[in-house]
């Protein structure tokens, strides 16, 4: 590693580092959510009956929780969360940076990029809650930095800790458990693509990789009778039936769900699913069979109505894409040059990144096809960085009612990234072809 690029990363780690120690100066204390207090009672459970069955329960996947319970019995505090956050943040955008160099993209292009993901407040916002938004961000530059070697070389111990970091995200956050089959996928192209002989490696990678969920399921089935990773995705899907107001005739045989169907009128102004089902029994979270029940439910009335789902799933990319959160908005002040200011400026500078979000369904195939046609690494790369966030984005509006922006702040630092490298590597080429026309032209 050249000695300016480690300048550089220093350089990005104290940038970031810096500006983040400032948010929280300018916007003291934690961001509040209803969702954090989940977290903590769960790690409170763990500390006081630790074993395997709360370890492993329907409410909460257990890393963030234990997370929590660790810093907590350490400093005695929440309030130093957002640092110790803010401290992963910094490194994890350090390593990025240092992996995009090695991928040979020029250090100040690779500067530029990681600095403008550092100015997301979408993303540092995050960093002061007690939310798994808070690391989930980190955990994906770091597996995508760790993965990006694969794609030079694949061997035992780079795989090892790309699943690694694997299982932490899903213990993490259930929502990006597709992330990384789908790099083992782009791995597995590049060597048809490319003729290398390093399939078995990685399907082998993959069936290991699917187990964790399939046994983390079965303990979820032995110790508490339910048979999924969390009840918050079953309610979560429950409640977007009801915002599209789908016939649930099909799901006739829990009668007690249909019932709630048919007689909920939606309200968006103030739409709480859950409080909805607790309404209808107060005791409903305590009883899992009443969960794989709407597990059922769900499956049935959305395979009854396929194309409906999936047209009102899709209608509601557009708001989910532009989507603001209330939790991190700051209002404009009357001085635009104070330290408030700034952040208000930087809070609607990424307002108009987020628009990136659409050009990357544009991005993915035209990065895909110059991959096959060039067979360079660079396009193989932006066509993954593109397919996690579509995959994200399509899964937020499938299967997620509300706070879009809270959960796509996870891939923004890629969609930025895949913007970016289409950009200059267009550039690049549109430039190449004209010098090739100037040697044309001065050779006749």
């Amino acid at each position: 590693m050249k000695r300016k690029s480690l300048i550089l990363a220093l350089l990005v780690f104290s940038f970031s580092l810096l500006l983040r120690v400032l948010y929280t100066q300018v916007i003291p204390g934690l961001i509040p959510h209803g969702d954090q207090e989940g977290y903590i009672q769960i790690g409170n459970l763990i500390q006081s009956s630790p074993s395997i069955s709360t370890l492993i329960n329907p409410y909460r996947t257990p890393l963030y929780p234990l997370f929590l319970l660790f810093a907590h019995s350490i400093f005695h505090t929440y309030t130093v969360i957002p640092y110790l956050q803010y401290l992963i943040a910094s490194f994890s955008l350090t390593l990025f940076f240092l992996s995009l160099v090695k991928q040979k993209i020029m250090p100040l292009l690779s500067l530029a990029i990681v600095l403008l993901i550092s100015l997301s407040i979408n993303v540092f916002g995050w960093e002061k809650s007690l939310m798994t938004e808070g690391l989930a961000t980190s955990w994906l530059l770091l597996l995508v930095s760790v993965s990006l070697p694969l794609f030079e070389l694949i061997t035992v111990r780079r795989l090892l800790l790309f699943f690694f970091l694997s299982v932490l995200g899903f213990l993490l956050r259930p929502m990006v458990l597709p992330i990384p089959i789908i790099i083992l996928a782009f791995l597995l192209v590049q060597n048809v693509v490319e003729r290398k002989t390093q399939s078995a490696k990685l399907w082998f990678t993959i069936v290991l990789y699917i187990l964790i969920p399939v046994f983390y399921i079965l303990g979820n089935t032995y110790f508490h009778g339910y048979k999924s990773i969390q009840q918050v995705g079953d309610v979560d899907v429950f409640a977007r039936i009801l915002q599209f107001q789908l016939p649930v005739d099909a799901g006739k045989a829990y009668p007690f769900y249909v019932n709630i169907a048919k007689n909920y009128v939606y309200d968006s102004k103030d739409f709480r699913p859950f409080d909805i089902l607790k309404s209808y029994d107060p005791d409903i979270y305590g009883k899992q069979y009443m969960f794989n029940d709407l597990r059922s439910f769900n499956r049935e009335v959305i395979l009854s109505n396929p194309v409906q789902y999936a047209l009102h799933a899709l209608s509601d990319l557009p708001k989910a894409v532009t989507e603001s959160s209330p939790f991190l908005h700051i209002d404009s002040p009357q001085n635009l040059f104070s330290m408030t200011g700034l952040f208000y400026i930087l809070q609607e500078f990424s307002r108009v990144l987020t628009y990136g979000n659409f050009l990357i369904f544009i991005i993915f195939p035209i990065a895909f096809i110059r991959y096959v046609q060039s067979k360079k690494t660079r396009w193989l790369l932006i066509s993954l960085f593109s397919s996690i966030v579509i995959s994200q984005l399509l899964i937020g509006v499938f299967v997620v009612y509300e706070e879009y922006s809270r959960l796509y702040a996870v891939t923004y630092p890629l969609m930025i990234t895949g913007i970016i490298l289409t950009y200059f590597s267009l550039a690049e080429n549109l430039k190449k072809r004209l010098e090739n026309q100037r040697v044309r032209i001065s050779s006749t």
